[in-house]
């Protein structure tokens, strides 16, 4: 993803997409879910707006533990 892309914010950890069937399924990890939701409403909210989608909520879990980009700066919960 580009940085220069509305898509991008540095605050998220890591984004995995895929295809299931007819529909997309999203996976990221963030900070915390205060980032998440300013994203979401900020970035993602006018983009599926203009596109005429109404995706589902989303299905937030707490991450217990993390490895990967940034490992070093995050402490375990």
């Amino acid at each position: 993803m580009k940085k220069n892309n509305k898509l991008w914010d540095e605050r998220r950890l890591s984004h995995v997409a895929f295809q299931k069937g007819p529909n997309f399924c999203v996976v990221d990890v963030w900070n915390s879910e205060e980032e998440l939701t300013d994203f979401a409403q900020n970035n993602l909210s006018p983009i599926f707006k203009k596109l005429g989608l109404n995706p589902a909520p989303p299905q937030i879990y707490p991450a217990h533990n993390y490895m990967g980009v940034k490992a070093e700066e995050l402490i375990s919960a």
